[in-house]
């Protein structure tokens, strides 16, 4: 828990992932799945339903990579929502897949 409020709770949720490779995996962190969705796209699908995002970033932990936060898919109270994050080559562009971390701070109600 990050800080509270009269109704607000702020919650972070990190992680750790590996696409490189033969079999991708989540290194580190909880609350969360990832699917490989192709060379250098990875869907991070949240474990429970939040209020909105605060904040989302992410960095890239394999050489002359950069990764991306890309679509956002935003929670109706309901379901779990989930991060797009895409890696790409720094010399041209190009899709590729990587290691990478993240961090998010959600909203909750209390």
């Amino acid at each position: 828990m990050l800080a509270t409020s009269s109704s607000k709770e702020q919650v972070i949720v990190a992680g750790r992932y590996n696409g490189v490779g033969g079999s991708p995996a989540v290194l580190s962190g909880e609350g969360f799945s990832v699917a490989d969705g192709g060379t250098g796209t990875y869907t991070v699908t949240f474990h429970r339903a939040y209020d909105s995002l605060i904040a989302v970033t992410a960095t890239a932990l394999t050489s002359n990579i950069n990764i991306h936060v890309g679509t956002i898919t935003h929670t109706d109270g309901t379901i779990g929502p989930s991060i797009i994050f895409q890696g790409n080559a720094d010399a041209d562009g190009t899709d590729t897949d990587c290691i990478f971390s993240f961090i998010t701070v959600w909203e909750v109600d209390t």
